[in-house]
């Protein structure tokens, strides 16, 4: 019984087959590797939250922008984008590599918000807004990282994406139906400094991910 069947029995069209088969799996990979980050985050932050006697940052309407954003918007496009590169490794090895470092950033970033905010007495509309902007900053780093070599299309959709939060955030309507406000000084002083935090942290994640993952092969096959 033969594994492939040509219904048009000509072996020109297997060259387009190879090619839709890694646009496929490719594009699968960039886009669990989104779905993935975030179920990585979610699922730490419950679990904290739980035991810290501390409220969640997240109202489930800012959940609802961040998810747009850092998931729905870019899966879409980089889903559907044409992709011919071969595949290298295996699919699950890939998405861990990528995702585990930016669900982990995410969850040290709102961990850090939560003590700073609470030490400094900062309101918890100012907080909810640091650990929405930090998520969407963490998301947006992973979001480059997969969409390496830039082309038009990904840096297009980089510039969507940023004038789509700018937009949101500064029409007052959209600004209120997504519980989110304007940043003051002091809260500006702890956003950009957890910025440059988070950048090292996510690079540094990433290269002990795939560190892990070279010294223990068999646990990512």
């Amino acid at each position: 019984v033969a594994n492939l069947v040509l219904l048009d029995s000509n072996f020109d069209s297997m060259p387009s087959i190879v090619k839709e088969g890694r646009r496929s799996i490719n594009n699968l990979e960039r886009s669990a590797t989104l779905f993935l980050s975030k179920t990585v985050y979610a699922s730490l932050l419950a679990l904290i939250f739980i035991f810290v006697k501390a409220q969640y940052p997240f109202e489930p309407i800012q959940m609802t922008l961040v998810s747009t954003l850092t998931i729905g918007i870019p899966a879409f496009v980089l889903a559907l984008e044409p992709n011919h590169e071969r595949v290298k490794n295996s699919f699950f090895k890939v998405v861990i590599a990528r995702a585990l470092p930016s669900g982990l950033t995410t969850v040290f970033n709102i961990v850090l918000i939560t003590l700073f905010t609470s030490l400094l007495h900062v309101d918890e509309n100012q907080t909810s807004m640091l650990a929405m902007l930090l998520t969407i900053y963490t998301a947006f780093l992973l979001i480059y990282k997969i969409s390496k070599p830039l082309n038009l299309l990904r840096k297009s959709l980089f510039i969507f994406l940023f004038t789509f939060f700018l937009v949101t955030l500064l029409v007052p309507f959209l600004r209120s139906f997504y519980s989110m406000v304007l940043l003051d000084i002091n809260s500006l002083l702890i956003l950009l400094p957890l910025m440059y935090i988070s950048t090292r942290m996510f690079k540094l994640l990433s290269t002990a991910v795939d560190n892990f993952i070279e010294k223990k092969p068999k646990w990512f096959r």
